[in-house]
């Protein structure tokens, strides 16, 4: 079944390599942005990460509360995505949507860079990436679907798509996607409230 799965999945990700390559541009420039952005960041943004990482984080989460958040908030934002592929507006909302995403990554990796100067690779690694792999990996499958609805319903609207065309059946057969992204969503939130505070607790003990 996993092997199915991910043959599956191959596939799917073959078949929409245009949109992968699209986003995946997006959230580059994005990141870019972000980086370039750094030369207004104040020595208060930087003094305000270090508390938050390192003491707020740590003493104060509440893992079963912080892994209900997260899934909640998470869930929506990607069913929100996914709604956007049935507006004729969804491509470049949905564009915007992973560049203001790679604007926050890449300022996001700059301010550990500032704070923690060589340390702050390492930080990037144990406690960023875990945070933002699993979910960014399911924002792009949902939006591709999203892309794929939108772009179909723009052709319909155009006139190119045949009369035998299905939106119905197309949204059929993506809904595995869709559930999987969901599934991405639900172990990314539980790394998030037990793995990754771990891991913020062995980065505030490093030198």
């Amino acid at each position: 079944m996993k092997r199915l799965n991910s043959i599956r999945l191959s596939h799917f990700s073959q078949q929409h390599k245009n949109q992968f390559h699209f986003l995946l541009i997006l959230l580059i420039f994005g990141m870019i942005t972000g980086v370039l952005l750094s030369r207004w960041i104040s020595a208060s943004d930087v003094e305000r990460l270090s508390s938050v990482l390192l003491t707020t984080v740590i003493t104060s989460v509440e893992p079963q509360a912080f892994f209900t958040s997260q899934f909640v908030t998470n869930i929506l934002f990607l069913l929100a995505v996914a709604f956007l592929g049935f507006s004729l507006a969804g491509i470049p909302l949905i564009g915007f949507i992973f560049f203001t995403k790679g604007v926050q990554i890449g300022f996001s990796c700059i301010l550990y860079v500032l704070t923690y100067q060589l340390k702050g690779i390492v930080g990037i690694i144990l406690t960023l990436i875990p945070q933002v792999l699993f979910d960014l990996i399911a924002l792009f499958l949902v939006s591709v679907i999203s892309i794929e609805i939108s772009y179909a319903l723009v052709r319909k609207c155009l006139g190119y798509e045949s009369e035998h065309f299905s939106l119905t059946g197309l949204i059929n057969s993506r809904l595995n996607v869709l559930i999987f992204s969901l599934l991405l969503v639900l172990f990314s939130s539980w790394i998030k409230s037990t793995l990754v505070i771990q891991l913020m607790e062995i980065f505030a003990m490093m030198d």
